[in-house]
């Protein structure tokens, strides 16, 4: 008889084990991570290298994103990604243009320090001609802030 009732406290500690694995991530401290968003957005002050930046709170589904429009075509060369708060987001991008049609998404790892994502293609260092640029960032956990810095040169 003792069997039994070891069993069954066996499976529920299982159990529970199991569950606590399936729970949320804690939630993001969101006054820290917009104090982080500023310092991020400063640090790119001034640098000629930047084409634009876009920044905002990751978004569940890919169809949130921001665009950034350039009147005279540009050359891009990489994203500087960066997202605080721990774990992982979805990065996605899409460059368009006269003849241009690059798009991806990889996973960035959010250590609030920026990761360099590489445009190019068949060992090409940039990619030119290009008009727009749309990015998103996406989690299916806590939402978390990110800062994107489009990195390249303008006529």
């Amino acid at each position: 008889m003792l069997l039994r009732p070891r069993l069954a406290l066996s499976f529920l500690a299982l159990t529970a084990l199991l569950l606590a694995g399936c729970a949320p991530s804690a939630a993001v401290d969101q006054t820290a991570a917009q104090e982080w968003r500023t310092a991020q957005e400063e640090s790119l002050d001034g640098r000629t290298d930047v084409l634009g930046t876009m920044s905002g709170t990751t978004s569940t589904t890919a169809e949130d994103g921001s665009t950034l429009s350039f009147d005279t075509p540009v050359e891009v060369t990489a994203f500087e990604v960066a997202c605080f708060g721990g774990g992982t987001a979805q990065f996605g991008y899409a460059l368009s243009g006269e003849g241009v049609g690059v798009s991806a998404e990889l996973p960035v790892a959010c250590t609030a320090e920026p990761e360099i994502i590489e445009v190019g293609l068949d060992g090409a260092a940039s990619i030119a001609d290009v008009s727009t640029v749309e990015t998103r960032a996406t989690r299916s956990d806590a939402a978390t802030t990110f800062v994107v810095a489009v990195v390249g040169t303008a006529p």
